[in-house]
């Protein structure tokens, strides 16, 4: 995968997983979001975390980002907002894009502020996402006052897994000169067969009688027998 990565480039891989607890460590329980019955516990507690691989640089990063409840509560959110139709009167549009810049900058600082720094000089991220990760544009969290990532770079583009990088190694060789074919004549036979596999027909099996299909009998040539089934 490193070696497929264009000069500039850093490849960014999100993952959901469930941390690994010792035995001195109690287990931690968190709520799922959008479940009912407040406080209820996962049976297993889950993170994001995200894999950083720069191109020229074949040791890949690993940045934790958390527990995965809470981010998936604030793409919820981020989700929410993005959703809403722009009021028509300038003064409600401004603030529901400030409703909205302000649930995004939430979501920036868990899924994108502790991998930045590592981007820095980046001119173009190649990001898989996993989970709810995949429902969110990361070119549209808040950059500055005024201005997004879509604006500001590095320039985003998804994957759907990390091999979706990596090119053939061998390449195909070319043919060269003409090959035309004409006029097939799709019933018919080969003239001549070669050596393998042996062309049979089909024999017809015999009309059925009564609802019933009548085995071949020896008058037939077949050992079958005769009989009906």
């Amino acid at each position: 995968v490193e070696t497929s990565l264009p000069p500039g480039t850093a490849l960014v891989a999100y993952a959901r997983y469930v941390p690994i607890k010792t035995a001195r460590e109690k287990p931690k329980t968190e709520r799922i979001p959008g479940k009912p019955g407040k406080g209820t516990p996962q049976e297993q507690t889950g993170a994001y975390a995200v894999w950083i691989l720069r191109s020229g640089d074949p040791n890949p990063g690993f940045v934790p980002l958390g527990s995965a409840p809470e981010i998936e509560a604030l793409v919820e959110a981020w989700r929410k907002e993005a959703a809403e139709d722009p009021p028509p009167a300038p003064a409600a549009g401004r603030r529901a894009e400030q409703r909205y810049r302000e649930a995004a900058l939430r979501l920036r600082k868990a899924v994108w502020d502790p991998i930045a720094g590592a981007l820095a000089g980046t001119g173009q991220v190649l990001v898989v996402p996993e989970g709810v990760l995949n429902l969110i544009s990361l070119a549209t969290l808040p950059e500055g006052k005024d201005r997004y990532l879509l604006e500001t770079g590095p320039e985003i583009h998804y994957l759907s897994a990390e091999r979706d990088l990596v090119r053939p190694g061998k390449t195909l060789q070319k043919g060269s000169g003409l090959l035309v074919l004409g006029d097939p004549d799709f019933d018919g036979l080969p003239r001549s067969l070669p050596e393998g596999p042996t062309v049979v027909k089909a024999e017809a099996r015999p009309p059925a009688q009564d609802g019933k299909v009548l085995r071949p009998g020896p008058e037939s040539g077949s050992p079958a027998g005769s009989g009906a089934y």
